[in-house]
């Protein structure tokens, strides 16, 4: 485990639009994927009454490529913002927020706060790497930490990745997934882990 919640300075309040990016993209990624981590029917409710906007078919097409899955737009006045979800089993999900424009390490620092918060005794976390990973528009930073109950086989794997580059596609993808590591449950498995990739 890093530093607690405690030794994190706070963060100030958004100085940029690029902050205000990132504020809105962790509220939503918390509000959506966190918040209904193992109720998938009350995330599709909860995406029902927030009035998101499903993915266009052909864009949905690129993005899964051949898996089962599904997205919706979230446009606000600051940007564009995608929530993803793929469904590993009925009661389990893999779920990812993309900040098409945001600051690169507020996203992390926020996200960083928000475990770090979580953290209790039999609840343990630990930052599992943090790497370079490079994608076809560009260089991104990978952060991935893993939560897990203590005696429990699997946890829940939560993955930053971001870019501070203005010409990468998307700035900031936030995922949490069942899982152990730097694995997670692959969609429609009784079991089998794959490599933690954020859509």
């Amino acid at each position: 485990c890093a530093s607690s919640p405690g030794s994190l300075p706070p963060l100030a309040p958004p100085g940029s639009e690029r902050e205000l990016q990132a504020d809105y993209a962790v509220r939503l990624f918390m509000d959506s994927c966190v918040s209904h981590v193992t109720k998938p029917g009350d995330l599709v409710r909860w995406i029902q009454q927030q009035g998101l906007r499903t993915l266009e078919p052909e864009r949905a097409a690129q993005l899964f490529a051949g898996t089962s899955g599904q997205a919706w737009w979230a446009d606000r006045p600051t940007g564009q913002f995608l929530l993803i979800v793929v469904p590993i089993n009925p009661s389990l999900n893999q779920c990812t927020v993309w900040a098409q424009r945001a600051d690169a390490e507020r996203l992390t620092q926020h996200l960083q706060r928000l475990l770090f918060l979580t953290e209790r005794p039999g609840l343990s976390l630990t930052t599992v790497s943090e790497q370079p990973v490079e994608r076809p528009d560009g260089t991104y930073r990978e952060v991935v930490y893993y939560l897990k109950k203590d005696g429990a086989e699997l946890g829940w794997v939560f993955v930053a990745m971001t870019s501070a580059s203005e010409q990468v596609q998307t700035q900031g993808r936030l995922m949490v997934a069942p899982g152990k590591g730097r694995s997670v449950l692959a969609p429609g498995s009784a079991g089998t882990l794959v490599p933690a990739e954020p859509h």
